[in-house]
């Protein structure tokens, strides 16, 4: 069997997601920056164009059965790309779906492995053995944050704290404190999204500045528009992010962050801005808690802040896990 790509990637890309494509972005910079080359690289997308047209390598469409099989024979290895792939909150298919590629790799002789993974929350007992029987069979686990680690050791898995992709990418810092406050909310918790929208507000106003709403997707972006056109929110900005630089126009300009979105809080983090989380998952509050975000109660806290040292050794524990896990994977 001709198997002429050394990495087969897998995640939730191509749905229009700004968080999930950051992660697969950050993945091929990891790669190149390891001197694997782009011709020897794959992923599973449910946008094949997209990949290929722009981030330059090939890719097969995840949901036909019959492409994933023959990107598994081309490929080495199966790397599970980051994220918070493995978790029941809306249904069962997404631990269905994930465990079933990890089965397919086995089968076919594709090695699994995973860094900057997040496990949960899973509710069901059988979200739980899928889960567990995938991981298992990876050769090397890399998650996210400490309460993911906890379930690995629970498990009996061994696994490392690798952090997120994103942490590695470059972006851009804030040069002086601006007068506007980025706002980001996502569909599906209306409770917590209506106390964001009431709280940022008010903020807002007392403080005399600006609000941009910010979009990862066209989800957060219909729900942002429903809190403007009821009147509960008025900001001089809705912008529906769809790369890096996008939010980085936005970072100059502004001085407070509020939102629910895991990399809108990491990505406001890394700028510099000072940064308020409301959590409506464990994944958000692990995040709050690693990165010093404290996390929204009736008034906003923006009190905590970090240092440059703290993302450097963030950016080097992910950059030093990918490559020995890359090597461990490839047999080097």
């Amino acid at each position: 069997m001709n198997r002429n790509k050394d990495i087969l990637i897998c995640g939730y890309y191509g749905f229009g997601n700004l968080g999930d494509e950051l992660l697969l972005a950050s993945i091929l910079e990891l790669l190149l920056e390891n001197g694997i080359k782009l011709h020897n690289v794959a992923v599973l997308s449910s946008n094949k164009s997209v990949v290929t047209n722009t981030l330059g390598f090939k890719a097969y469409n995840r949901a036909n059965i019959f492409e994933v099989i023959h990107a598994m024979k081309k490929s080495k290895t199966l790397l599970l790309g980051g994220g918070g792939l493995f978790q029941d909150t809306t249904s069962l298919r997404s631990c269905f779906y994930y465990w079933l590629i990890v089965r397919l790799a086995v089968l076919f002789g594709t090695r699994p492995w995973m860094v900057g993974q997040s496990i949960g929350p899973l509710k069901s007992s059988f979200s739980k053995w899928m889960t567990k029987n995938a991981l298992s069979a990876c050769l090397y686990r890399g998650v996210r944050d400490a309460r993911s680690l906890n379930i690995l050791k629970e498990w009996g898995l061994s696994g490392v704290n690798t952090s997120d992709y994103v942490t590695a990418l470059s972006v851009r810092k804030c040069a002086n404190k601006g007068t506007k406050m980025l706002i980001n909310v996502r569909q599906g918790y209306k409770e917590l999204s209506d106390k964001v929208i009431a709280i940022a507000t008010r903020f807002a106003t007392e403080k005399d500045i600006d609000i941009i709403a910010v979009a990862f997707s066209d989800g957060d972006l219909k729900l942002i528009q429903n809190y403007v056109d009821k009147g509960c929110l008025s900001p001089s900005q809705v912008v529906l992010l769809r790369k890096l630089s996008d939010f980085e126009d936005l970072v100059s300009d502004s001085e407070f962050a509020i939102g629910m979105r895991y990399h809108f809080l990491l990505l406001s983090r890394l700028a510099g801005l000072s940064v308020s989380g409301a959590s409506y998952d464990p994944k958000v509050t692990s995040l709050c808690l690693e990165w010093s975000i404290p996390e929204m109660a009736q008034e906003l806290d923006f009190s905590k802040t970090i240092n440059n040292d703290y993302i450097i050794k963030k950016i080097l524990v992910i950059k030093d896990s990918f490559s020995f896990a890359l090597k461990k994977v490839l047999g080097e």
